[in-house]
């Protein structure tokens, strides 16, 4: 059995790119946190249940059917939160339509009538003067419970 991290959590972190989970391990390895690794994608295969599922920016294709959505959804415990931020993206083209990703109304709207609570569905301002995400201002954030 892992040990938990120094607030208690025990960790997992997934991410398709080895470079960022690289850079993560290294980050986690510094402050002196255990945190377990997977490169892949999220919904390619289940993990779970954890009490708090948090996406963070995720750039998870739809596949024609709520499959990626219910992902999410089926990895949190009963009573647990899911954390669901994106960009909130303008009309401006962003070289991809975001129509083909999971975003955050497409969480909304497959969790209300789900036995879950959404306790934020806002924008939040971020300012970033540089580095990833800088050409971002505005961030929608999802907290959503999931009943018990």
């Amino acid at each position: 059995m892992r040990a938990p991290t120094p607030c208690g959590w025990t960790v997992t972190g997934l991410d398709v790119s080895r470079v960022a989970v690289d850079r993560a391990r290294a980050a986690a390895a510094a402050a002196g946190v255990e945190i377990t690794w997977l490169v892949e994608g999220f919904g390619e295969r289940p993990l779970g249940p954890f009490d708090l599922v948090s996406a963070q920016y995720p750039a998870v294709p739809k596949r024609g059917d709520d499959a990626a959505v219910r992902a999410f959804a089926d990895a949190v415990t009963p009573g647990g939160r899911l954390v669901f931020v994106h960009h909130e993206l303008d009309e401006t083209p962003h070289g991809f339509d975001p129509a083909d990703y999971v975003m955050p109304e497409d969480v909304v709207t497959y969790l209300t009538g789900q036995g879950w609570q959404i306790e934020t569905n806002e924008i939040r301002e971020r300012h970033l003067e540089r580095g990833a995400g800088s050409g971002h201002s505005r961030d929608r954030m999802v907290v959503a419970r999931r009943g018990a």
